[in-house]
Formats: structure tokens, sequence, C-alpha cells
């Protein structure tokens, strides 16, 4: 067990010897004039010895404060520095991740323990954004949109996943409702995807009266009335397979594929290049 004088004291100690008075470096640490006194006092009592002559209103290193001022602005420059230096590494290896809510919450959080056991060196740091511009602004380091991006030599752009959508609904809803009710108006609405029942209908061929039924800000909260038997939601199959295996959901009419897919963008040359693509592969695995 290492024997120490208390650090909050060595810190005190470190600031006030390179002040002209005890009142600076309260002034600099945010405490009173007595806070630093005590803690010089503590010290002085640990050691044995003075490591201040007060004179004047201020103060001055004894020869023994000398020494231990040296000491103590190599100890704590150190600290800083190893202190830095992890954190730099611990930024290099951070890749900051912007979706969807309903990606977010359906597939990145779900999956996110496997992917850590997998890359355990790699950190993501997951933000709800649809905004190519927080990507070329550098606020995030990768983007997933349900389209691809207008061209420009500044991002590249990766299929993750075709997509696939189709309605679902909880097993009760549907036991009780059949599958010929779809046209009487429980229908569950996104706003985010305000088309996508019509959509789906164009794709299916199967007509359904699209002025009735619930309407919900996101895909997060169309799922969970889903879920509770509200009706029936119109989801992209990526998102809800675990939903599905589990028979929390279930699809009637299955999936039909819209032509359009899931992308995975990153900026060209970026420093974070090598992160995101390791990322993306791992997504495209888990697609």
């Amino acid at each position: 067990m290492r024997k120490l004088p208390p650090l909050k004291a060595l810190r005190a100690f470190e600031v006030a010897a390179k002040c002209t008075s005890f009142t600076e470096a309260a002034h600099k640490l945010c405490v009173t004039n007595g806070a630093i006194s005590h803690q010089i006092r503590t010290l002085e009592d640990w050691l044995g010895h003075s490591l201040f002559i007060r004179c004047n209103g201020g103060t001055k290193l004894t020869e023994t404060g000398c020494y231990l001022q040296n000491v103590c602005t190599e100890f704590f420059s150190n600290i800083e520095s190893a202190c830095a230096s992890i954190a730099k590494s611990s930024d290099k290896n951070l890749i900051k991740v912007g979706c969807s809510g309903s990606f977010l919450a359906h597939l990145l959080i779900p999956n996110l323990a496997l992917f850590e056991k997998d890359f355990p060196d790699i950190n993501l740091e997951l933000t709800v954004t649809h905004g190519i511009d927080d990507l070329l602004n550098n606020k995030i380091d990768a983007l997933i949109i349900n389209s691809p991006p207008t061209k420009t030599v500044n991002i590249h752009a990766k299929m993750i996943s075709s997509d696939v959508i189709g309605p679902v609904c909880s097993p009760a809803f549907l036991s009780i409702h059949k599958t010929q009710d779809i046209q009487l108006g429980h229908l569950l609405h996104t706003l985010s995807r305000h088309s996508a029942w019509e959509e789906w209908s164009y794709i299916s061929g199967i007509p359904v009266d699209q002025n009735h039924g619930r309407k919900y800000a996101s895909l997060m909260y169309t799922l969970e009335a889903a879920k509770n038997g509200l009706g029936l939601a119109i989801a992209p199959e990526l998102l809800i397979k675990k939903d599905l295996y589990e028979k929390n959901l279930v699809a009637p009419f299955g999936f039909h594929n819209t032509g359009s897919a899931i992308y995975f963008c990153s900026k060209n040359h970026h420093t974070k290049s090598e992160l995101a693509s390791t990322l993306c592969d791992w997504l495209i695995d888990v697609a």
C-alpha cells in the first residue's frame, strides 16, 4: 500500500506554489481562501515541514516547498499527458453513427452486444438524424438512410439491404379481424413515411382505404400500436425480424420489395473510413 499524502492537498499546493498568494490560488481553483489554507496546513502537518513563508500579505516557498513543487509539477504533468493520450486513443476508435430512431431501436441496439463482442476495440456513438449535412459537416462519421444521397464526390454510399415492406399486426388482432378486414380501416399510419400504405398497395395490387386509421409520428410508435392490437402497420422486414421470430408480430400478406434500398453513407478519405467500412460490412451481414 502506497503511503501518500492527500492528493487534494497536493493539487492545492501545486497551484498555490505557482501563485503569489493563497487568494490567487483560491480564485484559480474556485474555492475559498480558507479551503486553500486548510489543504496546505494538512499537507504541512503530514510532512512535518513548512512549505510556505507568509509575508507582506503574500506567500513564499521554503526550500522544502521548492523541492516539492518540482516533484508535483512533474507528477501532475505526467498524469495530464497520460490521460490526454488515453482520451485521444479512445476517440480514434470512436465512430459516430446517425440513423432514424426506428433503425436505432429495432436493429442497432438489439444487435449492439453482438457488435461489441465481434469488435471490442470499436466504440459506437449512436444518434438520431436523417440529415446528410450532419455527415458533410463532420457531426457524424456515418449515416444510414432510406434513399441514396444526391451525387457528391465527398460521399461514398453502399447498400445495406433492399427496402422490403409489408403489413404487420399482432397475432391477437389477426385472429379477430382476419385478413379480409384490411379494407375496413384498421390501418396504422407513420407520418415520417406517410405514403407507405399507398406504396405497398401499388406493389401488392391489394386496394386499401387509406383515409382511415390512426396516425403516429414515427415507426417506433406505429409498431408499438400494432403489437398492442390496434391495427395493421406497414414495416420494413429488416427492422422487425426479431418481432416476427418471437411472434410479437405476424405478416399476413408477406413482404414486397419496393425497389428502393437502405444505404450506409460515409465520407471519402475520412480519418474514420476504415472503422466505417467495418461497421458497414457488419450491418450487411446482420441484414
